[in-house]
Formats: structure tokens, sequence, C-alpha cells
């Protein structure tokens, strides 16, 4: 059967009319486009074989439209299929509903027992809400015994460490991004500073910036997880980066001769169509990145790079930098501070760190020394503002970007001229717990030095000696005061 086409999202087929069908758009279904980040477009019932549970899932499917996303409704369909597989290939295709019992479920899970903990997990909690609502609107019997049952939660193992990019790589990226070249870079540039989904940020409008009356930036996003509009401070640099885009969005626009009715802000020429950019093009287009900037761990190993890896480096940052967990909490979109705690794990390494930073005194580019007063007053910040957050509120806490080697003394409303060239700027400030990465900077600089002066390349070679000059002044104004 054809998908079903309508003119506009607001005239819905009605139900019964819907229900002959076997596939469904999102649309259909009242989800706008710019809730559905690409690749599956529509919901495909005829691979579930058993006609009563076909009938229970596309209800499941009509009834909870209207509350969840359309990646549950994805998760509820994917499950069922699966289970009614199973069911057709154990009992066959006349499999009535008054059979599915205890024992039937029983024999799923354990079809599923060698998925990762993970993926069993999703199915019981998926499969427990599935029958939960089936019986409360009475499709299901209440009376038969619970098919979920608490010894089917697979045991749990230990809490996972967010997957941060390492910092070694985060200063590789910082200098390849200093002027990003192309949209995959401004890309980078943008999950790199605000930590948003990749979903999210592929989804992002022509006009997602805007400005207050102070002249400093936000970036506005849908949070596509809960639906909802999400606003918050960013650089004056990455501003530029935006504008950079749309200016790019609008020649595509103009060269290809073509309509970008959406206004999406990440754009190609899909066969005559524009259309933004898939997550599984930007796994791909992060992957290649990786290769070709060569990025490495601290001992030299190439490492790879995904979309969600950004969002927790730059929570994980934050944290780092002493940003209270609930501020994280708003910037990144999280609905509860559970979601959020994940970046507050304190091991040994972040304890020494917390101990450190608390007895040592910061240092900037010329040896001078600074308590965390004197930088916070530098920063303009008020550490004891109460006001209600909001964004400006955000702005305010985080008040810069973290940076993978120090902190920036620069208030955000200051547009930086130095271009990522911290280790030559005045508001540039730092302590012992960089100390390995300055002197492994500094022997790498010195390299460069030398190589820029083989090939007699003076610019280079006096870019690299001023930022020599400061690590070596910031290294021992660091040893002599500790």
């Amino acid at each position: 059967m054809s998908i079903l086409t309508l003119s506009s999202p607001s005239l819905l087929w009605p139900k019964d009319r819907l229900f002959e069908q076997d596939n469904w758009t999102f649309i259909e279904l009242g989800y706008s486009d710019t809730e559905l980040p690409g690749g599956q477009r529509a919901l495909h019932f005829k691979n579930i074989e058993i006609p009563w549970m076909k009938e229970l899932t596309k209800n499941l499917v009509w009834r909870k439209r209207n509350s969840v996303t359309h990646y549950t409704l994805i998760g509820y369909l994917r499950l069922i299929r699966s289970l009614s597989t199973y069911i057709v290939d154990t009992y066959g295709v006349n499999f009535k509903i008054s059979a599915l019992v205890r024992p039937v479920i029983e024999g799923y899970l354990n079809l599923i027992a060698s998925k990762s903990i993970s993926t069993r997990n999703s199915a019981r909690t998926t499969l427990t809400e599935i029958f939960a609502c089936w019986q409360e609107w009475g499709e299901l019997s209440s009376s038969i015994a619970k098919l979920i049952r608490k010894e089917d939660i697979p045991r749990l193992p230990r809490p996972r460490k967010p997957k941060v990019i390492n910092t070694h790589a985060q200063q590789q990226l910082a200098q390849n991004l200093e002027t990003p070249k192309n949209m995959l870079e401004r890309m980078i540039a943008t999950l790199m500073e605000v930590g948003m989904r990749g979903s999210e940020m592929l989804a992002l409008k022509q006009d997602c910036l805007s400005t207050d009356d102070e002249g400093d930036w936000y970036l506005k996003r849908l949070n596509l997880k809960f639906r909802e509009e999400h606003m918050v401070p960013i650089s004056h640099r990455l501003a530029e980066i935006i504008r950079a885009q749309v200016a790019h969005a609008k020649e595509i626009e103009r060269s290809s001769n073509l309509v970008n009715s959406n206004n999406w802000l990440f754009i190609h020429n899909y066969r005559g169509v524009l259309r933004r950019y898939t997550m599984r093009s930007l796994a791909f287009f992060l992957v290649d990145y990786a290769l070709e900037t060569k990025l490495t761990n601290e001992f030299g190993d190439p490492i790879s790079l995904t979309s969600h890896q950004f969002r927790h480096t730059v929570g994980t940052n934050f944290v780092n930098n002493n940003v209270s967990l609930y501020y994280v909490q708003k910037y990144l979109g999280h609905k509860s501070s559970a979601m959020t705690m994940v970046y507050a794990e304190i091991n040994d390494v972040s304890l020494k760190q917390a101990i450190q930073k608390a007895n040592n005194h910061l240092v900037d580019i010329r040896g001078k020394l600074y308590n965390s007063g004197e930088l916070f007053k530098d920063m303009g910040l008020n550490i004891t503002d109460q006001t209600t957050l909001d964004s400006r509120w955000l702005k305010k806490q985080i008040a810069t970007q973290a940076l993978p080697n120090g902190v920036c003394a620069l208030p955000i409303r200051q547009k930086c001229p130095h271009a990522n060239a911290c280790l030559t700027c005045p508001s540039f400030r730092t302590d012992s717990t960089f100390l390995p990465t300055h002197k492994e900077q500094l022997a790498r600089t010195k390299e460069l030095m030398q190589a820029a002066e083989k090939n007699q390349l003076t610019r280079q070679h006096e870019l690299n000696k001023n930022v020599a000059h400061s690590l070596e002044t910031i290294i021992g104004a660091i040893e002599s005061n500790g």
C-alpha cells in the first residue's frame, strides 16, 4: 500500500480511514517536520503478521501520538515487530490474544538474552509500558498473570563515565577550528561550544540567533527529546560562525535556484530538494574528519568522534570549572538533575585537581598570580547574585567557553580579538593542574619553531616563539610558586 499524502499536516485523515493503511507518515500523525531530524519518515505495520497485535499496535500509536516523541513510537513498533516475529515462528500466525501469558514472554526474553544489557532493559521497560496501556484500555485482560516481573531486570554494570573528548584532542580541535573553513567545521564548532544533541544541531533554523539589550548572543534550538524550545547564551565567536553559515546556506539557495521552505541552517541539495543532513551523514562526517585531521589522545593513539561526545565534554568541562550542576542542567536542557549527575562523578584525579585549585593561585602569560576572587572580578561575575534563572542568568553563570588548559577572564559580552590565541592573550589564566599539558605543548611548540626556521617561514616562527615565551613564563611561575 502507498503512503497517504496530505496537502497539509493539519488535514488528518479520519481514524478509521488511517487504520486501513499499513504505512503512516509522522506528518499525518501531527508531528511537524521540525521534529523529524531525518531518516525514518513513516511507521510501517505490514510486518506485524498477527492481526490483533497489528490492530492494537495501531491503536497504541494513535493514542500516544500527542504525548511522546516520534522516536518513542518507532521504539514501540520495532519491539512489537520483534515480539510478533518470535510468536509467529514459535506458535504460528493464528496465535490468540488470550494465549499471551507469562511463558510466552519468558520465551521471548530468553531469545534476546544475548543482547546487551541496555537493549534488554529497553525491551523490558517498553513491553511493561505497552502491556500497561493495553490493560488500561481494556484490550488486554487485567486478570492474567503479570507478564513482566522484577526478576526480568538484568543486573546493571557499574555506571559508565561520560564519553568525553580528551584534553589533548580538545586542544587539537580548537586549533583546527580557529577559523572554520566549511560547513562541517561550522557544525563541529557549534557542537563543541553548545553541547547540543546532534539531531538538535541539524534541526537549527537560520533565525536561531538573537541578542539582548547588552549586545550578547543567544542560540535558540528545539529540544527534540522533550519537544520544547530551549535558548542558551553563546560567544560572539560562535555567533559569527553561525552567521557565516547562514550566508553559506543563502548562497546554496541562490545557486541552486531552490527554496529552503523549512529555513534549515545546515542544508544540501539532495536530488533537487534542499534538505538538512541526517544523523547518519553527520556520524560519517565526524569519523572522516577525525581521520583527516589525525585526531589523537594524549598517548598519540588515533581517536574517533561522535556528536554526543561533544555534549558530554561540554557538561564535564563546566563541572570541572565549578559551574553549579543546577546551571549545567539548565544549559544542557536536562529535565532532571539525575541526568546531569553523570558529569559529577568524583574520582582521584578530579579530587586532586579540586584540591590543587583550592590551594593554588592562577597565573597569566606574564607570570602574574591571581586568586579566584580576582578572576571572578575580571570576568564580571557576581557570585552572590540570586536572580531567577533564565537565559540571561545562564549567561552570567556560564561566563565563557571552558578552555581545555585554563580559563578566559574576558566578560562574555566582550568580543575576543585574539582568535583562539589564548597562550598569547593577557586574559588567559591557568594553574598547576595543567602543568604537564603546558610542558608537552612547549616541547611541540619548539619543534614547530625549528621546522618553521628550517623552511624560512618567518611569520610562523614568530607566532610560535611568542607562544613558547608565554609557556616558559607560565611554567616558571607555577613551579616557583609551588
